[in-house]
């Protein structure tokens, strides 16, 4: 897969005509570089509504789609079509495809996570074999999930389960929680053009004016960060001693932050050595 894996995508797009990222330049990743393989799903208004769910394998975003949505109910199986890989920096991807375009209508980030294989084999192993045995980590879907490759369409038709038993809540995500984990938008909020306001925190759960999202905004910076603030830090001493502006701590392993919210309600964490660190705080 990796590079070569993108061919069909870009064959697809035209780069001058739709906002959709190709791949050339790595653009912030929902879940930082480094950690757990990613997860997406995309509600996409297309020519039919339908969800694609992409995993991050061997450098790209494998996909399929999924026309009922995903579920948390055991009982249910879904149609996963496979389609062609995507860049991984599309997990990110959040808009409106204009017309004329391959794929043309709105689509939210209706979900996103990490995920890790339940069985001992590798994604591209368990992707070869047409069986992947996986447990998502999910703002919505979380628990032990199949896909599992059948006969039918080619081989690109595979089957979309929910393998964990216990008690999911509500098994019907898709009318019970509609909205993006990163805007906090319907699909139908998106494609009228209307943005985040007192309503839609109300209904996820932020304050008005302020990013809705339990993942971090993911558009560019549009100004530097205040100059001169550093974060506190940490220093060893050879005896407990007693000064202001000082106090004690276990000391942790991780990275000291500084949050800073604009005018427009964005939030960013910058660390000491002045790198965007938004990204590996979703929370």
């Amino acid at each position: 897969m990796s590079i070569e894996g993108l061919e069909r995508y870009r064959q697809k797009r035209d780069p001058g005509t739709t906002p959709e990222p190709f791949g050339a330049q790595r653009l912030r990743r929902i879940l930082p570089p480094g950690s757990s393989r990613e997860f997406v799903v995309q509600q996409h208004a297309a020519r039919s509504l339908h969800w694609d769910l992409r995993l991050e394998i061997d450098g790209v975003l494998v996909s399929w789609a999924v026309p009922k949505g995903p579920t948390l109910d055991p009982s249910q199986r879904r149609l996963a079509v496979r389609t062609e890989d995507h860049p991984i920096e599309y997990a990110a991807f959040e808009g409106i495809i204009p017309a004329g375009n391959y794929g043309a209508g709105a689509m939210i980030v209706w979900d996103a996570g990490s995920f890790r294989t339940a069985d001992g084999v590798s994604p591209a192993e368990g992707l070869a074999a047409g069986k992947l045995d996986l447990w998502f980590s999910g703002l919505k879907l979380t628990g032990r999930f199949a896909l599992v490759r059948t006969q039918a369409g080619g081989g690109k038709h595979w089957l979309l389960l929910h393998k964990t038993r216990e008690e999911s809540g509500d098994t019907d995500l898709i009318d019970a929680r509609p909205e993006s984990v990163l805007s906090g938008l319907t699909i139908r909020e998106l494609a009228d053009g209307r943005s985040f306001d007192a309503e839609v925190a109300e209904r996820v759960g932020a304050p008005a004016g302020q990013a809705a999202a339990r993942t971090p905004s993911l558009s560019p910076r549009r100004s530097p960060p205040v100059a001169g603030l550093k974060p506190m830090l940490a220093a060893t001493a050879d005896d407990v001693f007693s000064r202001d502006g000082w106090l004690f701590e276990i000391k942790y392993d991780g990275m000291r932050v500084l949050l800073e919210k604009d005018s427009s309600g964005d939030v960013e964490l910058r660390s000491r050595s002045g790198r965007d660190a938004t990204a590996s705080f979703p929370e």
